[in-house]
């Protein structure tokens, strides 16, 4: 994540936005998944496995809002300012994605290619782990519990700290 100018533009009201498109996702996700759950009658209400059910715990929501987070603050940065991506899976994501919509003449896709191919698969890949987090802990006797609290808490870290970083550094136009 390295900037360029930002060619007069205000970074703040770019950088608020990124915990704002965050918080909403969660939120829509959890009201999707609060929703699907309450049509499931009691034989699979009770056994409270599968992503749905994993959506309504708020580790598993904290997860996916430190992983959007740093998914559309990476994607304003990029997109809609002037940071460039330093790591070499996620530019490779972006450059796929920017390729695609060139070669498809899809001007959205060509113009925001962070947002809508790195944010696809930050997200993709959130619900993946978390519905897999959620097998793993009610398959797991009573004393592994706890080690996945601790991966559930690195997977939140590795989003978060980034996520943060880059509005912020956007926020103070650094």
């Amino acid at each position: 994540f390295v900037q360029k100018a930002w060619h007069g533009q205000d970074p703040i009201l770019f950088a608020l936005w990124a915990p704002v498109l965050a918080a909403g996702l969660t939120a829509l996700m959890y009201a999707i998944a609060r929703a699907i759950t309450k049509r499931k009658g009691p034989t699979e209400a009770a056994k409270r496995t599968g992503l749905w059910w994993a959506l309504l715990q708020p580790m598993s929501l904290l997860i996916l809002f430190a992983q959007m987070l740093d998914a559309f603050a990476t994607s304003i940065g990029i997109d809609a300012g002037t940071y460039t991506e330093k790591h070499v899976l996620s530019a490779a994501v972006i450059d796929v994605t920017r390729n695609i919509g060139d070669s498809l003449g899809i001007g959205f896709l060509s113009a925001h290619p962070t947002l809508l191919g790195f944010g696809s698969v930050k997200f993709v890949l959130s619900l993946l782990i978390i519905g897999a987090l959620n097998s793993a802990n009610s398959n797991e006797s009573e004393r592994e519990g706890p080690l996945i609290g601790l991966v559930k808490f690195a997977i939140i870290m590795v989003g978060i700290g980034p996520g943060i970083r880059d509005f912020t550094r956007m926020a103070l136009g650094v």
